[in-house]
């Protein structure tokens, strides 16, 4: 099967058919069987096709077909001591077998023992390896990171995550921290869980005609297509056309935004697009069911009115973070400390909250809410306990499998929308949002300024 480079044929089919326009001839499903040269300087080549050879005198040759490591960087790693599988082979944390030698990026892959060969530098967001291997060596040679004592503490057994700053995925102090950790105690584990790099891979650029091309996926192996269309729990893909400007959004199960491609005659901003990745579609206020009832034609367009400029800074994600991490225990200190207009309703509020922490056994079996406030979690926690509860008492009642996508549930969405109701969800997000424009509406001018009386 073949795949073109863009692993999308709409995509290809356009971008061939402006180069055949502009007269230039393109030959396909040829192999480049050898080249001929007069002393330095390649003069021709030839091509085998299924049926004929080809022949072509040759003034300029870019090769742009597999890339394998140079002779001389082969012999000097080999003549080093250090191992070479394929790739110079380096640990979770970026060591060779050599203490003082670190290895990231294309040229190397991990060790056999950690069973991790799917798992390789090329096929993640070079910003995040380039971030991550920066970190560990300030951990190792800041002397202020040095003496951390909380670096020193036993490794955590949970998979360690990374995202790059660049795109507006922050990576948070316990993966910093997971990081230290793993290099610190790397020699004494046999076994060691790899890094999980979030980010996900960009790729633009201008193309002849000219046409601008965006494409982000997520990190890891790229599956062709014609596959990915074949398995099972692919998502929706949206697609609008409108004046031959191409663009394709894909949502997974859980309708989050994982890949998009673009191809349009007109520029458009690849850092605003960027910032769509790894947001559910309900930020777009409801996008899905709004492409649905055919009341957007145009992604470009949609994706730049104003109102969604909030959406494409990095301090909303702080919000957002803020929002899920806040702890149940202490809305109401937020409220009384910073938030004033509930004044009037914090003791509703607090035996709303005693309520629902005594209708849910599984978050918290011991204790009272005013002794053990804090062992309720926080309120992104609260919420995904309380849904998979829901969802497996209503599969143990009916004997039927929940459906696999995100919100088709009726029984689950009506359950956590009283839940919802019950613990003041309305109220947590719009204290923070609140606070959030009073923060940066010095900054950002066209936001709207909160009332005096509600800040």
């Amino acid at each position: 099967m073949r795949v073109n480079c863009f692993n999308d044929e709409t995509v290809d089919a356009r971008v061939q058919c402006t180069v055949e326009n502009m007269g230039i001839r393109v030959l396909r499903k040829c192999h480049l069987a050898a080249w001929h040269q007069i002393g330095s300087r390649v003069e021709s080549l030839d091509f085998m096709a299924p049926l004929i050879s080809i022949s072509l005198r040759c003034f300029a040759l870019f090769y742009y077909g597999l890339r394998a490591i140079n002779l001389y960087a082969f012999k000097a790693i080999n003549e080093s001591g250090l191992v070479y599988d394929g790739g110079l082979v380096v640990s979770p944390t970026f060591e060779t077998n050599d203490p003082n030698i670190f290895g990231a990026g294309t040229c190397v892959r991990y060790s056999r023992r950690l069973y991790a060969g799917r798992s390789m530098h090329r096929d993640h967001y070079s910003e995040d390896i380039g971030e991550a291997l920066a970190r560990l060596f300030l951990h190792k040679m800041d002397p202020f990171m040095m003496g951390d004592p909380e670096l020193a503490e036993v490794p955590s057994d949970l998979l360690p995550r990374y995202s790059s700053c660049g795109l507006g995925f922050k990576s948070t102090l316990s993966a910093t921290t997971s990081l230290s950790r793993m290099s610190m105690t790397s020699q004494f584990r046999k076994w060691q869980p790899v890094m999980k790099f979030e980010s996900p891979i960009t790729q633009f650029a201008i193309l002849p005609g000219p046409l601008y091309y965006l494409k982000l996926r997520k990190p890891g192996k790229e599956i062709p297509m014609a596959i990915q269309q074949c398995l099972p729990r692919q998502g929706h893909t949206l697609t609008t056309d409108k004046d031959d400007n191409y663009f394709r959004l894909h949502l997974n199960v859980l309708h989050v935004v994982d890949a998009v491609t673009c191809l349009s005659h007109n520029p458009f901003s690849p850092e605003i697009l960027q910032q769509l990745y790894g947001k559910h579609e309900a930020f777009f206020n409801k996008l899905y069911t709004r492409f649905q009832n055919k009341e957007i034609t145009d992604f470009y367009e949609f994706f730049t009115q104003p109102w969604m400029s909030t959406l494409y800074q990095e301090s909303f994600r702080d919000l957002v973070d803020d929002i899920n991490e806040q702890d149940i225990g202490t809305i109401q200190e937020l409220l009384k400390s910073k938030f004033a207009m509930y004044d009037a309703e914090l003791d509703q509020l607090q035996s709303t909250l005693l309520e629902a922490h005594n209708s849910i056994s599984s978050i918290s079996s011991t204790g009272t809410f005013t002794m053990e406030a804090r062992k309720v979690g926080t309120f992104r926690s609260v919420i995904d306990k309380f849904v998979a509860k829901t969802a497996f008492e209503e599969g143990s009642t009916t004997g039927m499998s929940l459906p696999s996508e995100c919100g088709q549930s009726k029984q689950v969405r009506q359950e956590a929308s009283n839940f919802w109701k019950k613990v003041g969800g309305e109220r947590i997000v719009m204290a923070h949002v609140t606070r959030y424009l009073d923060k940066y509406s010095v900054t950002n001018p066209h936001f709207a300024t909160p009332k005096p009386q509600n800040t």
